[in-house]
């Protein structure tokens, strides 16, 4: 398997710390049985990773991609529910 190559992300944002930091901030979110998994997302272009990177994550999203990754799940959930909830009113 070839070496993964920098896509320009700052590593310090992915950091446990970091990690940490942006879990802390959203943890009234989470039911204390809450089960992590470790997510894995083949083939991604590295200039979409890129792009993410620059338009999402460094302007909205300080604590690095995994917490971006995650904010965007919760918002498309909760909006997909709005609009389910909308349709059967």
């Amino acid at each position: 398997m070839a070496p993964l190559k920098s896509v320009g992300l700052d590593s310090a944002a992915e950091s446990p710390a970091n990690e940490t930091a942006g879990f802390q901030e959203n943890r009234e979110r989470f039911d204390r049985n809450e089960m992590f998994v470790q997510l894995t997302i083949h083939d991604v272009p590295a200039s979409l990773l890129k792009e993410f990177a620059q338009v999402i994550v460094k302007p909205y999203c300080p604590g690095g991609i995994s917490p971006a990754i995650k904010d965007l799940m919760r918002k498309v959930v909760e909006s997909e529910k709005k609009r389910e909830k909308g349709q059967t009113s």
